[in-house]
Formats: structure tokens, sequence, C-alpha cells
């Protein structure tokens, strides 16, 4: 269960908290899935809103932008509801909550994600270990081979596997480290799912979301990498290929995008001057904090990881 009082405490005067969503499922599952609580139960998911409307205003980041346009602070208490990744639970489960709620939110997709139903590298790996029983690893941060045996030597392994290779992306081909894991666990290579962890939504779910008056769709990138770690053509393309997705796709031209991962690495002044180039005016991190009801910036916004 989430602990709904310790959001609700985050609705404050004179602070303004985004609220950062990935998915929303009905029911729970038994093995190492979702071990992260990435995916909201939908009865947590709702409590939560409920009670997160009592007390808060709920904006929506076009509001939010047009406060920081007319330089007026954010009304007290405030708050606004995003998604990342593009999960076809934000639409199926998601938003009829957040209809009959009347609660306006944002939701981020990673373009080729959507248009191809791809797993991230994490989730492929996940998926994969959640049906061995017992393997050793040879890890390439690590002389001691891992063993995993057990519910909890598995979630060990995972955590291990977001900790090295999320600090540096780049020193590791995540192509070979996905192979290696389901070559070593003998199971054919998935990169798609249609499974209610996995699933993304599609191209017309995508534009009747976007059409939809309380909501908006916005960019997460191309391939949902690091943007702040690529190298400054590699970023350029992975902000213009997804820019050019949203409308060509779904006929969006977005003003909404946020930085795949979301760390202090993951952007950078090229990054946002970059976006601000390609008409974006709101791209929150996933640095977790809360923002103050002026704001100095639409591009260093914080965000509060729900789980």
């Amino acid at each position: 269960m989430i602990d709904i009082e310790y959001y609700i405490n985050k609705l404050q005067k004179k602070k303004y908290s985004i609220f950062l969503f990935h998915g929303v499922i009905e029911k729970s599952f038994d093995g190492i899935r979702n071990y992260t609580k990435k995916h909201l139960l939908k009865g947590e998911f709702e409590n939560l809103l409920v009670n997160l409307k009592k007390i808060g205003k709920p904006l929506s980041l076009d509001q939010v932008i047009n406060f920081h346009k007319e330089k007026v602070p954010i009304p007290d208490f405030s708050f606004s509801i995003t998604f990342d990744d593009g999960f076809e639970n934000n639409y199926s489960i998601a938003k009829p909550i957040l209809e009959k709620l009347s609660i306006p939110a944002t939701f981020y997709i990673s373009t080729n994600l959507v248009d191809k139903n791809l797993m991230t590298w994490i989730d492929q790996i996940e998926f994969c270990i959640d049906t061995v029983s017992a393997r050793t690893f040879d890890l390439p941060w690590s002389s001691v081979p891992f063993k995993i045996n057990s519910k909890q030597t598995k979630i060990d392994f995972l955590d291990t596997m977001r900790k090295n290779i999320k600090k540096n992306p780049n020193k590791f081909n995540l192509e070979d480290i996905v192979r290696y894991v389901f070559n070593h666990c003998e199971m054919e290579l998935i990169s798609s799912s249609n499974g209610p962890l996995d699933k993304k939504m599609n191209w017309d779910q995508v534009f009747n979301l976007h059409s939809h008056e309380l909501f908006s769709i916005g960019g997460h990138s191309h391939n949902h990498v690091s943007l702040g770690l690529l190298k400054i053509w590699e970023m350029k393309k992975e902000i213009s290929k997804s820019i050019r997705f949203l409308k060509d796709k779904a006929n969006i031209e977005t003003q909404h995008y946020s930085y795949p991962e979301g760390q202090e690495i993951d952007f950078n002044n090229s990054v946002k001057r970059f976006l601000k180039k390609n008409r974006i005016k709101c791209s929150p991190s996933a640095i977790y904090g809360q923002n103050d009801t002026i704001l100095n910036s639409l591009f260093d916004l914080k965000r509060i990881m729900v789980v």
C-alpha cells in the first residue's frame, strides 16, 4: 500500500508539487514484476487522487506555463499529475479515473516505444528474471559472480542492474547486456509484450488523449535514452525525431517534454536550448522535490515519484 498521507503532506503553502506516475494496473503480481511499484494498483491511484483533490488545487501544465508567462505565483497547495513512458494502462485505466475526478494530466511518451510497442531494457530484464529459478551471472562491474535463487536475490540483481547502468549508461552496451541475460536464462529474446506492465499506447489512443480538454501529450525522447549523456548531434536527433513522430503519427504539436531518467546527468543547457528551439515551453525533470510557487524556469522543475 502506498502512504497516501505522505503525498498529501507534499501539498503546502508556497509550494507547487508535480507528481510522477508511470502506470496503473487492475491487480498485483506474485513474482518480482513491478517490485518497484512503477505501476500503482487502480484503487490506490484513485484513492490518492481523491485525497489530493480534497486539499489541493489540480493544475494542468498548460496553466503552469501561463502562470510563468504572466509572472503570477502559482496558488498555494497546487499540484499537477504527470505520466512517463506511454503505457497503455494510462489510457485504459488511469484516464477514466482522471476524467471522473476532473483532474488534468500530462502524458510524456517515448515515441519509438509507442510506435513499436517496445519494452525498456530494464523491463526486458525484469521480465526474463521473473521466469527463472536459479542462475549465476557474471556482471561487468563486479569480479564476484551474482547468484539468484530466491525472490529477494532476484530483486537484488535487478537493483544492482539499475544502480550500475543508470549511473553511467554510456559505459555499457545495453543490447548486449539484455541479450546476455536472456541467453543465460535460456530464453528467446523479446522486445515487446502486451502484458499490463509492458504494453504501450497506440497512436489512436495518443491522439484521443491529446484531444481531450483535460489532457496533453508531451515528448520523452524517441528511444527513452538519457539526453544529457548523448553527443550533441545524437541528442538533437532524438528530440527532433520524437517531435516529428508526434506530429506525423498523431497530429500533435506539443509544447511539453520531460527528460528520460530525469536526473542531473540526464539533461543540460544544450538539451534545454534545443528543446526551446523546437517550441517546447516546459520540461520537468525527475529530480525529487517540490517547486516554489514563483517559477524561475520551466526546464528545471522537480517532481515527486509516486510508488
